[in-house]
């Protein structure tokens, strides 16, 4: 019942029978526990509301310097439009192929389609790509490309993908409509 047949790593090999000693030291009652979970999550939404917080001002830093006078969208996302496409807005059900360059505020690149050497193909509503590409894409026709400066509520999230895109992370996306079906 504790490692099965996987063991764990080289310090419990597999079927171990193992002899567990535990001394309680207290017993918590049900308003003690339920008052310290409340106190945990007070104090992660705090954390949380202050890299949101500290975001929001990243966001606005990096707006200013770059003098973007674009507004963003209902949901935060600036758009910033390099080249117009050709032919009908992809619209959502579409499949589409984008070409996508991720990097965060700091320019720093951290994934591109064009690596790959081939575009990344989605279904517009279907969940398969971030919020902010998906309603990027809504707004472009094929041969179209923009900039996207997105708040993280729209990429990432709360995720943590290292130093280069922590938790609550906006990102900077070069994006280019190749195709839509």
């Amino acid at each position: 019942m504790a490692f099965d047949s996987t063991g764990y790593e080289q310090f419990i090999l597999p079927y171990t029978p193992l002899v567990v000693k535990l001394k309680m030291n207290r017993v918590m009652d049900k308003a003690a526990y339920e008052k310290r979970q409340a106190a945990l999550e007070a104090q992660k939404e705090a954390e949380r509301d202050r890299k949101l917080a500290l975001e929001s001002k990243a966001i606005a830093d990096y707006i200013k310097a770059k003098g973007i006078t674009e507004t963003p969208t209902e949901t935060g996302l600036y758009i910033l439009r390099q080249e117009e496409g050709e032919g009908d807005v992809a619209q959502w059900g579409d499949e589409v192929a984008v070409h996508y360059v991720l990097k965060n505020l700091d320019d720093e690149q951290l994934e591109s389609s064009y690596d790959y050497e081939r575009p990344m193909y989605f279904k517009v509503g279907s969940g398969q790509m971030i919020a902010a590409i998906e309603e990027a894409v809504m707004t472009m026709a094929p041969g179209a490309k923009v900039t996207l400066i997105t708040p993280s509520a729209l990429a990432f999230g709360e995720v943590d993908l290292g130093e280069t895109l922590p938790p609550y992370s906006p990102l900077k996306i070069e994006l280019e409509l190749v195709e839509v079906k």
